[in-house]
């Protein structure tokens, strides 16, 4: 196991899936779910996550 992924896999966020998922690191959980081949469809959700933290808000319609 890489030493980045060893330590990143060994602590859990609350509310994270499994460990390594952190709120704070959507990046680093996508690139983990690639390296350790996951499925797609898990890739994509973290890539979501970086997405959308880093999209502008949008305020309310009136």
């Amino acid at each position: 196991m890489r030493g980045d992924a060893f330590l990143t896999r060994h602590r859990c966020a609350p509310g994270a899936d499994r460990p390594g998922e952190s709120a704070g690191a959507p990046g680093l959980v996508a690139l983990d779910r690639l390296a350790d081949a996951e499925p797609p469809r898990r890739v994509r959700e973290a890539v979501s996550a970086v997405s959308a933290r880093e999209s502008e808000p949008v305020g309310p319609r009136r």
